[in-house]
Formats: C-alpha cells, structure tokens, sequence
C-alpha cells in the first residue's frame, strides 16, 4: 500500500516535533534524580588580628624630696621587693629637725605647766581681792600662747615625719623595673623621673580594629587566641576601648587583656610576645554557601533549583575559605536572588552535606 507524498511530510514533522521536544525536555528541566532541601547560609571569612603583649599599667616613679639616693633595690628587668621599697634618700636633715622638734616640745609643755599653775593661783588671789585682774588675765593670756605653741609645734612634727616617710621611695611589689635612671649617690631633685616600672604580672595586647571585628570581640564575653612563638591557646576579653577613632582608617585603639588561666601557662611574662586572634568575619562579596551537589553547571553557566522548582543562574566564587568541621565541601555563590535561610535542592551527598541538610528540614517526630 502506498502513502501519498502529503502523508510522509505529515510523518516526518511530527517525527522531527517529537525529537525537538524531547531532547529539550532532557536538557532544560530540572534533575529527577534523588534530591533533598539544603538551605544557604550567609558566607563569612576567618581573618587573623595580629599584636604584642605589653604590661597592663606603666609607671613613672619621681620623688618629692630633694636629697642624695642612699639605696636602689632593683635594677633593670627585676622586681620591686615584697616591702615595696625601691629606693631611700638620705633623711639625716630630716631626722635632725625631729630632734630639735622634740626638745622644743618638751621645753614648751614645762611652761605650759608652770603657766597653767600661775593661773590656778591668781585666781584664788583675786577672788581674796589679793591681786589685780589685769594681772591674772595677763597670766590666761600666756597659758593660752603657750598651749598655741605646743599646738604648732605639735603640727611641725607631723610635717617632718611625713617628709621622712617621703625619703623611702615605694612601688607596687612585683613590677618589673623597665628603666632606671639613679645610682646609689646621685643627687636627685624634686619631680625628677628616676625609674619606669611596668605591671607584667597582667598583660595586655593593644590592636587597633575595624567596626566589624571590634564588634565581633564584643559578642563573646571572652574569645579564644593563640601565643605564637610558644604555641599556648589561651582566650583574652576587652579591657578598654578608646572613645576616639581614626577617622581615615575608621579604625578604634583597643586593649585586650589575656584572661589568668592564660597568664598561668606563660613561663615567663614580658613584652613583645606576639598573639594572633582570629576573628569571623562577613564575606565582603556577600556570599552565601551551599553544598556543592546543589549547584548545577548548564551550558558553561551555575544554576540553583529552589524547593518549588524554581531555577535561577548564580555566580560561583569558589569553594569555602575556612571550612568548618565535618560540613563537607561547600561553595560561595553570589546571587541577588538568594536571601538568608533560602530553601534549595540538593542531590544526596557526603555526610557532612547531609548534616546541613538535617539543620534545614528537620525529621518529623515519630
């Protein structure tokens, strides 16, 4: 039987709509193999804060007394003794004024005495009309210029004691001397800065940081960091932050003081030891990260399949800058199509991409 030359071009186009129709099927849907819901997470990058310890608190030891120095007790990179004392100039001027104070005293508190009973008897005498009242108010008025003295002499020695006091030059015990600028007979005046010391019993680290990575320190109470040359992990807090900024680089001075279990690891405490603090940061690109089974690549081009099917192209920046543990192999996409918290399909992959996974669509109860 044969067909009419109408009825083979009829067969032929629709052979030729059912090829066309299918290969494009193949080619532009979506994937029917077993896939699962990932979600993207925004992207972030671990940076590396560099500084170097100094002492908590410096001082500036002056004293304010002139004299000769008798005694300095600690010399460069010692600490300052248990009693405190760091140096002693010469009190014997001092101590001398004393002595003649104390005589001086003595002497007046015997004519207090005697002026004390001169006025008990002039006053018997004037009450027997014996005496003149001029005479015993001349009495009270010494009495009382006496006990004025004693008073000021009183008073000279609390003076000279406390200018004793202030010939022993002290500091906090245990600082360490830093530098020393007297020896043992040197002539120092009043004001004169003689001695640095600095508080290395507790160490602080200054950095100076961006507004993203202060506020990244500020978001942990205490937060972990690593002393480089000795390989000790310890953790560190904030102590202080400068109220001012640069404000070409926007960066603010901060100090970080090492935490006491830290300090207790360190065989020795001193300056210049370097501390690197790693801090989570945003991706500067806005990146978000998904498994790498959830991107798909179509003709030279990356594309994502929402959870309803719908698909869009993204850019792939590449893999994960700092990988967390047991997450599998994740990649940095752009897109402005993705939100935090975006539902995507994903093929069934490593069992750290399944673990994404389970934090995005949770089992069901039983």
């Amino acid at each position: 039987m044969r067909h009419s030359p109408r009825l083979r071009r009829i067969a032929g186009c629709g052979l030729f709509l059912f090829l066309f129709l299918f290969l494009f099927s193949c080619l532009s849907a979506p994937s029917t193999r077993a896939s699962t819901i990932c979600r993207a997470e925004p992207a972030e990058i671990t940076i590396t804060l560099t500084g170097f310890t100094r002492p908590k608190t410096f001082l500036n030891l002056t004293p304010e007394v002139t004299g000769r120095c008798t005694e300095v007790r600690a010399d460069v990179g010692e600490p300052i003794p248990a009693d405190t004392v760091f140096a002693r100039i010469d009190p014997t001027f001092v101590t001398l004024k004393l002595q003649a104070n104390a005589l001086a005293r003595a002497r007046t508190r015997k004519s207090l005495l005697f002026d004390k009973k001169q006025v008990a008897r002039y006053r018997k005498l004037v009450t027997t009309k014996a005496s003149a009242q001029t005479r015993l108010e001349e009495l009270e008025l010494q009495y009382e210029q006496t006990l004025l003295s004693l008073q000021e002499l009183e008073t000279e020695q609390e003076r000279l004691q406390e200018t004793l006091v202030r010939h022993t030059l002290h500091a906090p015990a245990g600082w360490l001397v830093i530098e020393r600028r007297v020896e043992p007979g040197e002539w120092v005046q009043t004001g004169q800065n003689i001695a640095e010391i600095g508080d290395y019993q507790n160490l602080v680290v200054p950095v100076v940081l961006r507004p993203g990575e202060l506020k990244y320190l500020q978001d942990s109470e205490e937060f972990p960091l690593v002393l480089a040359d000795s390989g000790i992990r310890g953790t560190g807090r904030i102590l202080r932050i400068a109220p001012n900024f640069d404000p070409a680089t926007r960066k603010t001075k901060v100090d970080i003081a090492l935490s006491r279990t830290t300090l207790e690891q360190m065989a020795e405490k001193r300056g210049g030891l370097r501390v690197e603090i790693p801090v989570r940061l945003k991706d500067p690109m806005h990146a978000f990260l998904l498994p790498a089974e959830a991107v798909e690549e179509r003709y030279e081009e990356n594309w994502l399949t929402r959870e309803n099917g719908q698909t869009f192209r993204v850019i792939v920046l590449g893999p994960e800058r700092s990988p967390a543990a047991g997450m599998g192999r994740r990649l940095r996409v752009v897109s402005k199509e993705i939100k935090k918290g975006d539902r995507f399909r994903c093929r069934a992959g490593s069992p750290g991409e399944r673990k994404q996974r389970e934090t995005a669509s949770p089992s069901p109860g039983p």
